[in-house]
């Protein structure tokens, strides 16, 4: 997965020429190509699930050429057409565990971008050993995108360096940061949690959702991890917020009204409401309820609905949320 390291000074097993995702060749033995799980797909009368497919488990580029996921494309088929992380299910998945533990304001940022679908920009090199990826952001996205858990889609020369523009490949990659954020934000509740909290959210229960999300807060966030700003806080909502993605389209940061709102769950179903959120964060727990009055003005005052109005949603729930370390207050707009 990552370039061989070649430290010695002397000469033995020196002279390599080595194929990366960076410089491509032999794209096609490491995985399915398009055409190849078309085939597998005819001959099992099973061209209907190609979409599905496509969505879970395409999404690698080797310069240029298209590749699916060899394992998770087997294990499909062999489940009659489930879509499961088949894949990320057979490792430990440290290095994303890195990526989380390191995670600062920046760090939190790019996540919530990749997560909703955009894509960050990072100065990669190809002669990294997995002792350093904790040293550097820059090691660590090379190591992301070596071992398949983000994708290149385009680059462009900076100097003597190459700048990469990144993006997670396809939703069993996408349901892994998921379900790392979650198991990183709340060890000792469990999913079980983040139902309930969604049931909150969905019928406006304000003392329900609040009192949820404080024991996750309590029980999970590091004295570090809320030493963070506002994106912390907003990073942790984004990675609890899509366990609903069933039921609703997240949005992050978009531009509605007048503004942009911090998070917004867009209903996929007539009869859901839609939820907007509007965080703070706050150095003083006596500024909580300040601070969460001014979040939802805000929401009224920036036409936050805006995009809502539009779907034609007409129950819509918006929510001013103030955090400070380990507390958090919400109030409904």
């Amino acid at each position: 997965m990552l370039r061989i390291a070649k430290e010695s000074i002397f000469s033995g097993l020196n002279n390599l020429e080595v194929s990366t995702v960076f410089r491509g060749g032999f794209a096609d033995a490491c995985g399915y190509t398009k055409a190849e799980v078309e085939k597998i797909a005819q001959d099992l009368e099973m061209e209907n699930k190609l979409p599905e497919l496509t969505q879970w488990y395409d999404g690698y580029n080797f310069q240029g050429t298209e590749i699916f996921n060899p394992w998770s494309v087997n294990n499909y088929f062999k489940q009659h057409g489930e879509a499961e992380a088949y894949w990320v299910n057979t490792s430990g998945n440290d290095i994303v565990h890195t990526l989380l533990s390191q995670a600062d304001e920046g760090r939190w940022e790019e996540l919530q971008t990749l997560l909703t679908g955009g894509t960050i920009q990072a100065v990669l090199r190809e002669g990294v050993i997995y002792s350093t990826i904790g040293e550097n952001s820059s090691d660590l996205y090379t190591m992301l995108l070596q071992t398949g858990y983000l994708k290149a889609v385009g680059s462009m020369k900076f100097g003597d360096m190459r700048m990469y523009e990144l993006a997670i490949p396809n939703l069993e990659i996408r349901s892994l940061f998921q379900s790392e954020i979650m198991r990183r934000v709340d060890r000792s509740y469990g999913m079980v949690s983040f139902y309930k909290m969604g049931l909150a959210l969905q019928q406006g229960h304000v003392e329900d959702f609040q009192r949820i999300l404080q024991g996750v807060l309590k029980r999970a966030v590091s004295s570090h991890d809320a030493a963070h700003p506002e994106s912390f806080y907003h990073g942790l909502m984004l990675g609890c917020t899509l366990f609903y993605e069933n039921d609703y389209r997240v949005v992050s940061n978009r531009e509605s009204g007048y503004g942009r709102f911090d998070l917004a769950m867009l209903p996929k179903k007539k009869e859901l409401p839609g939820v907007i959120m509007e965080f703070k964060a706050v150095q003083d727990e006596e500024d909580l309820e300040k601070a969460a009055d001014e979040a939802c003005q805000q929401i009224e005052k920036k036409a936050y609905i805006t995009e809502l109005q539009a779907a034609d949603v007409s129950n819509i729930w918006c929510y001013g949320i103030a955090f400070c370390k380990k507390h958090v207050l919400i109030k409904m707009g």
